[in-house]
């Protein structure tokens, strides 16, 4: 696998062709390969949670919960569960699981179990009656100002037509103490676009620095969106002023947005699309053309396959006119792509693919 890097055009314009170097840091980001076991890639029910951290839940009793190292070794048991394990959709520096108390009980029993980066886990009470039937059960929540922050989480049900809120509400995390949420970052299962739920404001993003941003997410055609970050003083938002309403990637710590806008009217499968930074003070809009498959990308860098070559990954870092290139890939595991990219946590992106006969890893930090 060749890693290269090179120099794109200014402010605006597209990445060149990438030319030979060698290092992995890039600005504020570091990126590495490293092998992975198959167990990632061929549908086991394992996560990763961290650079070096793995975990999975046991379908069948009794079940419990595990962690490894993405190295070789033994799978430690970190949690016993009498009822079958559930897992969350909890974005930010945490990853959740749920144990649910059994159908009857207390809902002092509900445990939800969160791990951080390295492994180590911590258990709070989710309060909330929970359905004898958990077919439809879901659990999301954005975790911000840090693992000791708060958890805004949301229980409910999501048929495939209709839905119902179970409960929601706020755990501040490093008391374990749990709370009605503020109104206006509160979960709601009717605020929902294209699959992710909202909050009253807009659509939540978490900075690398797990602050907690809303993007609003409906505008007149061609006109723009507010965005804010969240205050812990005073519990508000703070308006930081307005961007144009394209696809968000992310939101860096000082709020600028970046986004993607089409470069022509047509559906999200076209090939090109140009790759915006977004300032909401009023500041200009800086965009770079992208010519390729996007995985998906972050605060000041996006990663795609481009159309000169399928076999290929560019992850492009715009401020540092810098791209990093890895050459001759393949299907990770037999899913049909050259490449998934996986969210870790804001600060965090993993991009797995196949290098010939081994499962690669291509990890995005900062």
């Amino acid at each position: 696998m060749a890693v290269c890097a090179g120099i794109t055009c200014a402010a605006c314009g597209a990445p060149s062709q990438p030319k030979p170097a060698i290092g992995g840091k890039i600005g504020p980001f570091r990126v590495s390969r490293i092998v992975i076991p198959r167990a990632l890639v061929n549908g086991s029910p394992t996560y990763q949670i961290g650079p070096n951290e793995m975990v999975r839940v046991t379908g069948s009793a009794p079940y419990v919960l595990q962690r490894r190292t993405l190295t070789p070794g033994r799978w430690e048991t970190v949690y016993r569960c009498a009822q079958p394990l559930i897992g969350t959709d909890i974005n930010g520096p945490l990853t959740g699981f749920l144990c649910p108390a059994p159908p009857g009980a207390s809902t002092q029993r509900n445990r939800v179990i969160l791990f951080d980066p390295q492994g180590q886990s911590r258990t709070y009470n989710l309060p909330v009656r929970l359905p004898t039937s958990r077919q439809w059960l879901q659990v999301v929540g954005y975790v911000f100002g840090g693992k000791e922050g708060s958890l805004a989480w949301l229980a409910a049900e999501d048929y495939p037509i209709g839905q119902r809120d179970l409960g929601s509400g706020l755990i501040d995390l490093a008391a374990g103490r749990s709370m009605a949420a503020p109104a206006a970052i509160t979960l709601d299962m009717r605020q929902t676009w294209n699959g992710f739920y909202q909050m009253p404001g807009g659509m939540p993003y978490l900075s690398p620095s797990d602050a907690l941003f809303l993007v609003g997410s409906r505008a007149s055609e061609g006109g723009s969106v507010p965005v804010y970050r969240w205050s812990r003083a005073g519990d508000k938002l703070k308006p930081l002023g307005e961007v144009p309403l394209y696809e968000t990637l992310g939101v860096g710590d000082d709020g600028t947005v970046w986004a993607l806008r089409p470069a022509f009217p047509s559906p999200a499968s076209q090939q090109i699309v140009h790759f915006l930074r977004e300032v909401p003070s009023g500041g200009r809009v800086q965009s770079w053309r992208i010519d390729g498959q996007i995985l998906g990308g972050g605060p000041g860098y996006i990663v795609y396959v481009p159309k000169s070559d399928s076999a290929r990954l560019d992850i492009f870092f715009p401020l540092q006119h810098r791209t990093l290139l890895y050459r001759k890939l393949n299907d990770p595991g037999k899913i049909l792509r050259l490449a998934v990219l996986w969210q870790i946590d804001a600060k965090m992106q993993v991009v797995v693919s196949g290098e010939g006969a081994k499962a690669v890893e291509i990890q995005i930090s900062r």
